[in-house]
């Protein structure tokens, strides 16, 4: 799934409620770049076998709400700048996320953000 929709910067919409992640071991740089998208619900996504998720939504600069609330990220060992470049993110919905290595996962993000979240996440 790494670099499935970078540089799409003209999309403005993705359904991905279909979308089958369950064998995904590495989700980097997946919508890096995709400056057009507002908001993005990934609810749907099984992250129990995914590892890395390096730049995953960097520069995805107009992204205002991303909900990745099933998201279980226990396995997470390479999640650096996962966030940067998001100059409008403002809403993060997180669910059941627990990242180890925090490396720079909101950098560049001048602004405070909501993190949602129903388990403890740390960061």
């Amino acid at each position: 799934m790494n670099y499935a929709f970078y540089g799409c910067n003209s999309l403005k919409f993705l359904d991905l409620s279909s979308f089958d992640t369950k064998n995904t071991i590495d989700m980097s740089n997946m919508f890096m770049e995709c400056s057009s998208l507002t908001t993005l619900d990934l609810s749907n996504f099984i992250t129990t076998e995914v590892l890395k998720m390096n730049y995953m939504f960097q520069d995805c600069s107009s992204l205002k709400i991303l909900n990745i609330s099933n998201f279980d990220l226990s396995k997470i060992d390479l999640s650096k700048n996962i966030f940067s470049g998001c100059e409008d993110l403002s809403l993060i919905n997180f669910g059941k996320s627990l990242i180890k290595n925090t490396n720079n996962i909101f950098s560049s993000i001048g602004h405070y953000i909501t993190l949602c979240a129903n388990k403890e996440i740390k960061i």
